[in-house]
């Protein structure tokens, strides 16, 4: 009996210490992949994984790569489209990627009228519009914990962005100044967040640094793009 009770003691005290270390990790938001995977529900509640990307289905906003208007301007839409697909479970060919960003070209030029950039709210009311079975609110000053807890939770997140503060040379014909794309995961040992960016048919899972993604986060505001609010679209789904 003594020699079980000197075990439980033993195990308890490796608990707190782990629990402990767990704390001491939290409050450093340092990721630790080995114990994030342990089948330890209050581990995997509080910490973050080193690495972690959502199988987001990726379209550039030209499926055909025709890059004339609408296609030119078509970011918001595309992403719109990405994460829908991503929360129904359901691949993108060409095909479906024209027809699903067409389709939310035309309900928009019906409840706004024709525009070439949307803000964040102009694009929640579309999300809200069509419908769908995930929903989205705009977050003001997200910080980098609060991004990669989304992602860690299976939600994807749309960032605005004053594109020619990212480094991408694939971007068709010009740098765009407003952009908008979708953050599907992240990378805490490279420091870089995972990208969808349809700006490009070269950007499925593109990087861009932590650092660098969060100066060129800006929604849109006219007549200077940089001096729009620090915002996101965090999503959630309804089902």
């Amino acid at each position: 009996m003594r020699i079980r009770y000197t075990l439980k003691v033993l195990t308890l005290s490796g608990i707190t210490i782990l629990m402990l270390f767990v704390v001491v990790l939290t409050l450093r938001h340092t990721p630790v992949p080995i114990l994030s995977n342990l089948p330890i529900p209050i581990l995997q509640k509080i910490l973050v994984p080193v690495k972690k990307n959502l199988l987001v289905p990726f379209t550039s906003q030209a499926p055909d790569n025709n890059w004339a208007e609408p296609w030119q301007n078509a970011c918001e839409e595309t992403v719109i489209v990405m994460v829908d697909n991503f929360y129904r479970g359901t691949s993108l060919t060409k095909e479906i990627a024209i027809a699903e960003i067409s389709k939310i070209l035309s309900s928009k030029e019906q409840s706004f009228g024709q525009s070439k950039n949307e803000s964040l709210e102009t694009m929640l009311a579309m999300i809200n519009a069509g419908q769908l079975n995930w929903q989205a609110r705009v977050v003001t000053n997200p910080t980098l914990k609060a991004l990669q807890g989304e992602i860690v939770k299976d939600r994807p997140v749309i960032v605005p962005v004053d594109a020619r503060l990212l480094t991408n040379p694939y971007y068709a014909n010009i740098t765009p100044e407003y952009h908008v794309i979708v953050v599907s995961g992240y990378d805490s040992t490279e420091k870089k967040f995972i990208v969808q960016d349809p700006g490009t048919d070269k950007g499925a899972n593109f990087t861009y640094g932590y650092d660098e993604l969060m100066n060129a986060m800006h929604d849109y505001v006219t007549p200077d793009i940089s001096q729009g609010r620090k915002a996101a679209i965090f999503t959630t789904p309804t089902k």
